[in-house]
């Protein structure tokens, strides 16, 4: 009984203030707490916010590298186009370069085609136009003379054979258009054509000598005949 006597005379009094002291540092201790619960709340946020970034950031660079390389990409396809577009229009002018110089072909063989027809067909009037004229001078003389010889039967021939040939020729050429004939072929041609006239260029020298030995001998017949008598004539005629 005593002890707790004593014991109850030492317990300090009550102080208020300190108890209220107390109190603060104590809200205070929690309120840290909770503010540093916060602090790190916020800075795991803020980790995991510079982590998005930084995947936001590479995704924002591939993004890029993808446009520069779609740039390139549409620069070298810009390219290309030019180099195609070029290359159609050397095309385009190639073609109209062939077209032109087709165009210039046929017309010469075109142009050809017309000279040949000209040319086979003054060798063809020229043809007949000799052989009658041969002919007839043929004739009168051997009406002058009465006789008729193989070899004028020959050449006779010969010149109808040259008439045929240039007939030929001529029929030829109008079934075959020259756009389808080879260019041996049209060589040949031409070839032939030059050996004929240089043929009846011959044929010709030699009628004009012809017909001018005719014409001389007919002079003479016709003095022979104004020198003879008419009982002469008469009785030549019988």
């Amino acid at each position: 009984m005593a002890s707790e006597k004593v014991n109850q005379a030492v317990l300090p009094l009550p102080n208020p203030r300190m108890d209220d002291l107390k109190g603060t540092v104590s809200d205070f201790g929690n309120e840290l707490t909770v503010m540093n619960k916060q602090m790190e709340k916020k800075r795991v946020q803020k980790e995991m916010l510079q982590k998005t970034v930084e995947a936001k950031r590479e995704h924002i660079e591939a993004l890029r590298a993808e446009i520069r390389a779609f740039i390139a990409k549409e620069t070298e396809l810009k390219e290309q186009e030019k180099l195609q577009l070029a290359r159609i229009q050397q095309s385009n002018a190639d073609l109209t370069a062939v077209k032109t110089k087709l165009a210039k072909s046929r017309a010469r063989r075109d142009e050809f085609r017309q000279a040949t027809d000209q040319l086979v067909r003054k060798f063809e009037a020229s043809s007949h136009d000799i052989a009658r004229e041969y002919s007839n001078l043929r004739l009168r003389e051997r009406q002058d003379e009465g006789v008729f010889t193989d070899d004028d039967l020959d050449q006779k021939m010969e010149k109808q054979a040259e008439v045929e040939r240039l007939n030929s020729m001529k029929n030829a050429l109008a079934s075959s258009s020259p756009k389808r004939l080879p260019t041996e072929t049209m060589k040949n041609i031409v070839k032939e054509c030059e050996l004929m006239v240089d043929r009846l260029k011959k044929i010709n020298e030699d009628l004009q000598f012809y017909e001018a030995s005719l014409q001389k001998r007919l002079e003479m017949l016709r003095d022979e005949l104004s020198h003879m008598r008419p009982e002469q004539v008469i009785n030549n005629g019988k």
